[in-house]
C-alpha cells in the first residue's frame, strides 16, 4: 500500500503530460485544440489534483512528531553554555539554575545507606561515562540527579527522546547501567528544487546541518564520612 501510494504522483505526472502531448499533437483537417478539448484538459487536471490532495492524508505515518526547529545561533548559545559547564565542574561548582535551557532534569533516585565506603561502577564504560559529581551533606542517604545537555540534530530539539541510565545499590557498590538506546526517524519537507534555486533559500545541495550531541552529567549527595572510591569530581 505505502509503495503504491509513493508511486501515485509520479503516474499522475505521467498521465497529464501523455494528455497534453496527445492534445497537441497535429491532425489532418481539424484544429490542434479547440474550446471544448481545452475544458477537458483543464477539468481533468483539476480532478488530479484532488484526488493527488486527498490521497496525500492517506500516506502511512506510524509516528509523526513535530519538533521545534532551532536557528544556528540559538544552537551556538546552547553549546556556549554547555561548555561553561566543564569549567565550573572542574571549579567544585555546579549550580542547575545556571544552566537553565542547556541542561534538562531527566530523572531521580534516592537510597538509604549506612555503609563506611562508596564504589562506582559502570557496567559499560566504553559506551556511556557520565561526569560524575558528589557533594558531602549530612544526610544519611544516597541521592542522585541524572542530568543531560540539549541534543539537537539538524536545528531539532530531541533532548525528550534520549532515555536515563540505570542505577542500583548493591552493598557499598552503586552500579550504573547504560540508557537504552533510541531509534529517531528524520523527515523535512521543502519547496521543489526548482523554485529554491531562484528563491534564493537553501537548496539540498547546500543546506547547512548543524546540532549539538549532548552532555551526562550523574549528580550525587552523598554522606559525608562515606570513603568514595572512583572517578569522579568534588563539587560543593
Amino acid at each position: 500500500m505505502s509503495l503504491l501510494l509513493a508511486i501515485v504522483p509520479i503516474i499522475v505526472v505521467v498521465l497529464l503530460l501523455s494528455g497534453i502531448l496527445f492534445a497537441f499533437k497535429p491532425k489532418k483537417k481539424k484544429p490542434v485544440m479547440g474550446v471544448k478539448k481545452t475544458k477537458w484538459i483543464v477539468g481533468s487536471y483539476a480532478v488530479i489534483l484532488i484526488i493527488a490532495t486527498v490521497l496525500s492524508f492517506l500516506l502511512p505515518i506510524d509516528r509523526n512528531t513535530a519538533g521545534k526547529s532551532l536557528s544556528k545561533s540559538e544552537v551556538d548559545k546552547i553549546q556556549k553554555v554547555q561548555d561553561s559547564i566543564y569549567g565550573s565542574i572542574s571549579n567544585g561548582r555546579f549550580k542547575e539554575q545556571e544552566f537553565k535551557g542547556a541542561l534538562i532534569k531527566k530523572k531521580s533516585w534516592s537510597f538509604p545507606f549506612n555503609e563506611k565506603a562508596l564504589t562506582f561502577s559502570l557496567r559499560n564504560p566504553d559506551n556511556f561515562s557520565p561526569s560524575i559529581l558528589v557533594e558531602k551533606t549530612n544526610a544519611r542517604e544516597i541521592q542522585g540527579i541524572y542530568y543531560v545537555g540539549k541534543a539537537i540534530v539538524d536545528g531539532i530539539d530531541v533532548t525528550d527522546k534520549i532515555s536515563s541510565p540505570t542505577i542500583h545499590l548493591n552493598h557499598s557498590s552503586l552500579i550504573i547501567g547504560n540508557p537504552d538506546a533510541k531509534e529517531v526517524k528524520f523527515a523535512k519537507f521543502s519547496t521543489a528544487f526548482s523554485f529554491d534555486q531562484f528563491s534564493g533559500k537553501p537548496t539540498v545541495f547546500n543546506h547547512e546541518s548543524y546540532g549539538i550531541f549532548g552532555i551526562d552529567i550523574l549528580y550525587l549527595k552523598v554522606p559525608k564520612n562515606v570513603q568514595i572510591t572512583g572517578d569522579y569530581h568534588p563539587v560543593n
